[in-house]
């Protein structure tokens, strides 16, 4: 079964639901907290930034593969 979902988004192109806001949410929390800690001096106001960043991208990115139909 992984193997044939594998082949499906690799080749086609097709994700499952939510699946950019699972990979952006925590790519935004990662850079959020560097950003919190490097210029802002508190990392919860990082962690807030990059999680609404990275679920900005997700879900902008989800759309899009929605409307293309490239969604399953």
């Amino acid at each position: 079964m992984n193997k044939l979902l594998n082949h499906v988004h690799k080749v086609h192109k097709v994700v499952p639901q939510n699946y950019y806001i699972g990979v952006f949410m925590p790519l935004g929390l990662t850079f959020g907290m560097l950003i919190g800690l490097g210029f802002l001096e508190n990392m919860v106001y990082g962690f807030t930034l990059g999680i609404s960043i990275g679920i900005a991208i997700g879900a902008g990115l989800d759309a899009k593969s929605k409307k293309d139909g490239l969604t399953f």
